[in-house]
C-alpha cells in the first residue's frame, strides 16, 4: 500500500516523519525491532509504504519486505500497527 505524502522522508525531521504516518493512520512503534512478519512504513524518495517484513539483513542494514517492493534500508522503516 503506497500513501501519497508529498515529502520524502529525508525532507523530514523523525518526529515529522513519524507523524506523516500516523496521519496516514498506522501506530509507529519505533522502540521495537522489525522482524519477520511484521508490517512497517518505509519511505525514501517515494511516497510513504506500508510492507511486510519477509528478513531484516543485519549485516547489510536493510528490510527484505514480502511485496515486490525495494529493500529499503533499516532507518528508513518503522514498525507499525493498525489502530
Amino acid at each position: 500500500m503506497t500513501v501519497p505524502h508529498g515529502k520524502t522522508r529525508w525532507q523530514m525531521s523523525w518526529d515529522e516523519w513519524l507523524d506523516s504516518i500516523r496521519t496516514a493512520g498506522f501506530v509507529p512503534l519505533p522502540d521495537e525491532e522489525i522482524r519477520p512478519g511484521d508490517s512497517y512504513c518505509a519511505q525514501r524518495n517515494t511516497d510513504l509504504k506500508l510492507l511486510t517484513c519477509q528478513r531484516v539483513d543485519r549485516d547489510y542494514g536493510f528490510v527484505v519486505p514480502v511485496e515486490p517492493e525495494y529493500s529499503f534500508d533499516t532507518r528508513e522503516c518503522v514498525k507499525v500497527t493498525l489502530p
